[in-house]
Parts: C-alpha cells; structure tokens; sequence
C-alpha cells in the first residue's frame, strides 16, 4: 500500500463518523448544525470587532488575529464555541492535541512588504510544509464576509507522494516540484460548513476582484497517536483542559496589543495559555 492510500485508509476512518459531503480522497465538507454555527459565528464577529478596535495590532501579515490581553474574555467565547462544533463531529476520542484556533481575518488588499513572503497563504501549499504533525487534521470553517469571492480552493492531490511531500518547507520552494502536479477542484465554500482535510491536502487563498474581507477559522487538529514536535507544542491543549475551560481550567495571554514575539517561518507567535484556576 503507497503513502497516499495508506492516508486515504486513515482518513475515510476518521470522516465516517458524521455525516458529509465528499470532496476529494482528503477534503470533505459537513453541515454544522445551525445553533452551533450561529453561536460561533456570533463570538468570532464580537472577536473581530473588538480587534478592529485595536486597528488589528494583534494580526499577522497572514490574517491570523492573536488574542491579546485586552480580548482575551471574547476569545475565550471563541474556543469554546469551536470545540463544541468539533465535537458534534464525534471524533473527540480520536483527537490527541487541540491547537487554539486561529481566526483568520483576510482584507482584500496585501501589503506590498508581505507580497514576497514565502509562506503566505495566497501561494497553493499543504500546511504540513509548514511544520505542522503530519497525523492532523486541517480544519477550515468560512464565519463572516465575502466566502463567495475571497475563499480557500483545494486541490486535487497527485497518484503517488513520497515522504519528501511530508516534510518542511517554504512554499515558494514547493510551487514547481509539488503543487504543478495538483489540479484545482471545484467546490463550495460556505458560511455554515465546516471542511475537514488531511493535513496534506492542498490548497490556498483566492481572492477575486471586487471581493470585500472574510473572517474564518483555520486549524490544524492532532490525532492519535501524537509524537511531539517544537513547532506550534505551546498551542496546544488537552482533552480534558478545553472541556473545562471555565470550570478547572482558564485562559490567558501574555501579551498586550502592539506585541509581538513571533518569528515567520521559525517561531510562532505566543497566543495564550491554559492556566488552572486555583481553588478558593
């Protein structure tokens, strides 16, 4: 059995366990039940306005928004509205390692000094060249905007992959040798949907003219069984820290507006922290 059948064995496992709409062999698409959805749509629109607010001092030259001290009780909204999305999938004794969830704020427009960045998003790429665990799962779900005209497009992956697709890299260096051997696909992306993938999948950031900004979640999700890796180990939690976060368990952020102690391609960005609530 190759590489690639191996993971769609794997992947198929996992997706079988809620209802979807297939794809590709590593991307499906599933409804999430309107209730959730509108509950997690509501903390990331609070989550935004706040950081715009802000002139969006906490957001990376990629559109991610990290949560800062100042909103750190709306972020917390955030996550727990995701795990709860997450785990209507029923695949929450799959899941080893929960990442913090990115909300990802795309303008329009990119800044002329982040145009030649290696790694943005616009550029077709597998967020395991980015140094992501290679037994994830990338989850990407559309809240607010323009989803129809600014939106992610996956691609189709090639028959064969060797172990060198696994491995790190920028992903100006992967346009000639990977992504020329993946064809784009046709597919919605919605409001209202959540997409699941394998970490491998393909895809990137479209941006059509006369489109308007888009807000969304995009985030790896580790599964069983979990090897330890540097990059993005301080982002993640525990099954049982994120159920009970505001129980046992809270959130905070080490950082103010205007901070900043990432480093692109090496170091990323500090976000926040699980802290235990002392006992009175």
């Amino acid at each position: 059995m190759n590489l690639l059948h191996k993971r769609i064995k794997n992947f198929n496992k996992i997706v079988k366990n809620f209802n979807h709409e297939k794809i590709s062999d590593f991307v499906v698409a599933h409804k999430i039940n309107k209730s959730l959805f509108y509950k997690l749509q509501t903390s990331v629109k609070k989550f935004v306005k706040q950081s715009k607010k802000y002139n969006f001092k906490n957001r990376t030259p990629n559109g991610k928004i990290v949560p800062k001290k100042e909103i750190i009780k709306e972020y917390t909204e955030v996550l727990i509205n995701y795990r709860n999305v997450i785990n209507s999938l029923n695949i929450t004794d799959k899941i080893s390692k929960w990442v913090f969830p990115v909300v990802r704020y795309k303008d329009v427009k990119i800044d002329k000094k982040f145009k030649n960045r290696p790694n943005k998003s616009e550029l077709a790429h597998s967020d395991i060249w980015a140094g992501w665990n290679s037994n994830s799962l990338l989850i990407q779900i559309p809240i607010l905007g323009d989803t129809k005209n600014n939106r992610v497009k996956y691609y189709e992956m090639p028959k064969q992959i060797t172990k060198n697709w696994l491995t790190k890299k920028t992903y100006i260096d992967a346009q000639e040798n990977f992504i020329k051997k993946c064809k784009p696909l046709n597919h919605h992306y919605n409001k209202g949907y959540i997409y699941i993938s394998d970490i491998i999948a393909v895809h990137k950031t479209i941006k059509k003219n006369g489109s308007k900004s888009r807000a969304s979640i995009d985030t790896p999700l580790i599964l069983k069984p979990y090897k330890f890796q540097s990059y993005g180990s301080n982002d993640l939690i525990s099954n049982k820290e994120i159920f009970e976060i505001k129980k046992n368990y809270k959130l905070f952020a080490p950082l103010k507006m205007g901070e900043i102690d990432g480093i692109a391609g090496k170091k990323l960005p500090s976000t926040c922290k699980i802290l235990k609530i002392a006992k009175s």
